[in-house]
């Protein structure tokens, strides 16, 4: 638990990289478990290259946690195409994460910043979150207002951590 602790705490902080630019890097690194796509992207244009576990949904609608290979910096977006937020974009709101694990669930309020009207980026995670992350097979996001919920499988993400780890270590630095 504490490997997955220590693994996952590399993995929050800031930068957006949009679906387009996996689609027109080179990939240094990819596997796949059930839910997780894993991906090592390469630098591109002014970002740097990234370790990224990605769960999609049949719509289209993500969820990543992205790993900044240079600085060290990690954040989590959650995009949902079902989404059409009208408030600032830019902007810090609130929300709050309910995780299950067994026949038992605990919450958690965090930050968010708007950075569409269908994505938005967590920062600043803190370790209790990462253990109920790692510890829970399903996280569901309470939107405020009338923003829908969105709930996520967290089946195979103690691999895709593993994953993470994996693609970490093949980066090699220009």
């Amino acid at each position: 638990m504490k490997k997955i602790i220590f693994i996952f705490s590399f993995l929050l902080a800031s930068s957006f990289i949009s679906t387009t630019a996996f689609a027109q890097s080179d990939h240094f690194y990819e596997e796949r478990n059930k839910n997780w796509i894993v991906l090592g992207v390469e630098k591109r244009g002014n970002l740097n290259p990234v370790c990224s576990a990605n769960y999609v949904w049949r719509d289209g609608s993500e969820f990543r946690f992205f790993k900044d290979l240079v600085d060290g910096e990690v954040y989590m977006l959650l995009i949902n195409n079902q989404w059409n937020i009208v408030d600032d974009v830019g902007k810090i709101y609130k929300m709050r994460i309910v995780f299950y694990y067994g026949s038992r669930t605990d919450s958690s309020i965090i930050e968010y910043e708007l950075i569409s009207k269908n994505t938005i980026r967590m920062r600043n995670l803190n370790s209790r979150f990462i253990q109920l992350f790692e510890e829970s097979h399903k996280m569901n996001f309470i939107m405020p207002g009338d923003i829908s919920n969105a709930t996520i499988s967290l089946n195979g993400s103690r691999q895709a951590l593993d994953m993470m780890v994996e693609c970490m270590n093949q980066f090699k630095p220009m």
